[in-house]
């Protein structure tokens, strides 16, 4: 690390080398004038290593003055100390030295002692401040990485689904541009996993991931801003701005062949044992009455439609028929709110909250100060949307806020006067779900649509938080009721076999063997089971649908179950509407009876001895209608849906696990319906199916 003398004077340069030696710095070097001084600064790592300057004022040619404007232009030196000797110390020199940029001055002769003194104050100044330089570009490098993180997906290095909704609203904020979106899916990639294991899946991610970059940088010079995004799980996006729909299909097309040509090997495909992928494409105008979100939902039809095709090719959504008009913003279906609480202390903007509302048919209190506002407190959980100004003028919305958030879950919008509020970022850990600007409506209404339209994005972000919370309590549920219920299985087999063992007679292991067996057989039934659960609640069974005549199956169930029911002492029917003998519904056949099984074991535990079971088929307009009835049900009439949903609630009316919500989680995904009504000790169960006979 350098300390330059820059003097016209080689005895003053000797001099003041000399005195630097003695203060122990090593590195110094001179220069005789400012032209040679700015000449090796020229160079970059000699302006890194520059630590301290020592300028003389007076010098032919480029004076002190004017070096120091050529010093400070350089980005390195701006922070630099510069220190000016000088042999007149005129003010009127000293003033303008300062203005161009110098740290300190020192008066020639300079002395000794305040000479070091000066020099090593300067130094420990520059280190400070190259500390703080190193610092910055630290911060600057961690926070780049960071957003890279943040904007790239981990797993194949393109973009994630948040940079692609970002650069959608970006696009979206400069109206007229035309945008074009490929939304494109890995065909079978459920069959690859499950032949190839996740780790193998992982890796032909990455690789489909490889092949479409390839392309698209071959593609580069004409479509060069073309955003690379994972969508989600199997699915890509490529979003081309500025792209009309049939260069686009063009692309799509030649992403499709990049795939193929990559050669991913894939043991369990239709199409020749190699990977290959589905196409949707899409182009749309960004104007105020569209949206991103219409974009993404017509591409993701034509992907659609590509798939039900047979998968591997490109479908454009133009060409889908039927395709129902662009709707303008008014007519997207908005939430409708029933009760708002508006917390404003103007007086216009409460007018305007007010007709918003009303004209949705919401019913509207308003409050324009914290104390009217906490007066509702104590029935706030009756407000499904809260709208919070943070300016009052007695007190800060946080205070409502952080009230409100303590006993209650509504939607919170919190209100704001201009766009860079303080108190922004306490509002959203304190438990906001969305913030609106007044200047960013317009208190006309002229703009309402959008306007309720950032309300729902309120809304649905409260949904999330709900619904993750109670994702998480389910987890906690299920888990403890499927070791609960492995415990019996794995004591009966585990007994089974220290007896085998201990056992002094052949003829003694045969019944503790056939024990053994039954309890293998029972275990691997509760595991099947409660695997089967899981993978239908994350949509993650294939199934394989196909008309099926629904008598035959419900017999075969019922037949199979009545030693159970003759142990009980129970009776089991089966009962067929009239007209509904050859009812044929649109449903996995083995997935179904193997639920429709286990489901009816459940109302046999749930059913006291000598009582009764019944199962009917009927025909509704909406489908298939099954009815399983359970008289003098046990189970209390206000908890008859909960266990549905609930595992840990099924097993705590008589140990029945999860077999009903398995039945309703099947029926959900067979796109039927599945409820259960309670009246005067009887309990119904009641499926709704698609029907599978054909159309008139």
């Amino acid at each position: 690390m350098s300390v330059w003398v820059v003097d016209d004077s080689r005895l003053i340069r000797s001099m003041l080398t000399a005195l630097l030696s003695q203060a122990g710095i090593e590195d110094v070097k001179t220069a005789e004038s400012g032209e040679a001084l700015v000449e090796h600064f020229q160079d970059h790592h000699t302006r890194e290593a520059v630590r301290l300057i020592l300028l003389d004022l007076m010098m032919p040619g480029m004076d002190g003055i004017e070096t120091l404007r050529h010093l400070r232009a350089f980005p390195e030196l701006q922070d630099i100390p510069i220190i000016i000797i000088t042999g007149r110390g005129e003010k009127e020199d000293l003033e303008a030295a300062f203005q161009a940029g110098a740290s300190d001055f020192l008066s020639k002769p300079a002395d000794p002692v305040e000479f070091v003194a000066r020099v090593k104050g300067a130094l420990r100044l520059s280190e400070l401040l190259v500390q703080r330089r190193s610092k910055e570009r630290d911060l600057k490098d961690s926070h780049a990485r960071l957003e890279l993180l943040t904007y790239t997906d981990a797993l194949t290095g393109v973009a994630n689904r948040r940079n692609l909704d970002q650069t959608l609203q970006n696009i979206w904020t400069q109206p007229g541009r035309t945008v074009s979106l490929i939304l494109l899916d890995i065909d079978h990639f459920k069959r690859y996993n499950d032949t190839l294991g996740h780790l193998e899946g992982d890796a032909c991610l990455k690789r489909v991931a490889a092949a479409l970059e390839d392309t698209l940088a071959a593609e580069g010079t004409f479509i060069p801003e073309a955003l690379l995004a994972r969508y989600g799980g199997e699915e890509f996006a490529v979003l081309l701005p500025d792209a009309p729909m049939e260069e686009a299909a063009q692309l799509a097309e030649h992403l499709r062949q990049g795939v193929l040509k990559a050669a991913i090997p894939h043991p369990n495909s239709d199409h020749h044992h190699l990977v290959t992928i589905s196409l949707g494409v899409h182009s749309l105008l960004a104007l105020p009455d569209t949206s991103p979100a219409l974009l993404i939902e017509r591409a993701d039809q034509a992907l659609y439609q590509a798939k039900s095709m047979g998968r591997n090719q490109v479908f454009r959504a133009d060409h889908l028929k039927d395709l129902v008009p662009e709707p303008a913003l008014e007519a997207v279906p908005f939430h409708h709110w029933r009760k708002v609480l508006v917390v404003d202390d103007s007086a216009v903007a409460r007018a305007f909250l007010r007709q918003a509302f009303l004209k949705e048919g919401a019913q509207v209190i308003e409050a324009s100060s914290v104390p009217q506002a906490l007066e509702h407190l104590p029935h706030i959980g009756e407000f499904d949307l809260i709208m919070l100004d943070m300016h009052l003028h007695d007190s800060s919305g946080l205070e409502v806020l952080s009230r409100v958030r303590e006993v209650s879950q509504s939607v919170v919008v919190v209100v704001f006067s201009g766009k860079h509020s303080r108190s922004l970022q306490e509002s959203l850990k304190l438990g906001a779900d969305a913030y609106l600007c007044k200047t960013d409506f317009d208190l006309q209404g002229k703009d309402l649509p959008a306007f309720q339209q950032a309300l729902n994005h309120a809304r649905e972000h409260r949904l999330g938080l709900l619904a993750h919370e109670l994702l998480r309590q389910v987890q906690t549920d299920f888990f403890s009721v499927f070791v609960h219920d492995l415990k019996n299985p794995i004591a009966a087999l585990s007994l089974a076999i220290d007896l085998a063992a201990e056992t002094q007679h052949l003829d003694d292991l045969a019944p503790l063997l056939s024990g053994a067996l039954e309890a293998k057989s029972m275990l691997l039934e509760v595991l099947a089971q409660y695997q089967d659960y899981m993978r239908l609640e994350a949509r993650q069974i294939e199934l394989k649908v196909a008309p099926t005549e629904m008598k035959p199956l419900i017999e075969k169930c019922v037949q199979d179950l009545e030693p159970q029911v003759r142990f009980r002492q129970q009776t089991l029917h089966f009962q067929i509407e009239p007209g509904s003998e050859n009812a044929t519904a649109l449903i996995d056949s083995q997935v179904f009876a193997e639920a429709l099984h286990s489901a009816l074991i459940s109302m046999i535990k749930h059913a006291p001895d000598h009582g009764t079971i019944q199962v009917n088929l009927g025909l509704r307009p909406e489908g298939v209608r099954l009815v399983l009835r359970e008289d003098q049900s046990r189970i209390p009439a206000e908890e008859i849906n909960v266990l549905l949903y609930n595992p840990r609630m099924a097993h705590k009316w008589y140990g029945s696990g999860v077999s009903l919500p398995l039945l309703r989680a099947v029926v959900e995904a067979h796109q039927g319906r599945f409820w259960a009504e309670a009246q005067n000790g009887t309990c119904l169960f009641l499926a709704d199916l698609p029907s599978g006979a054909p159309q008139p």
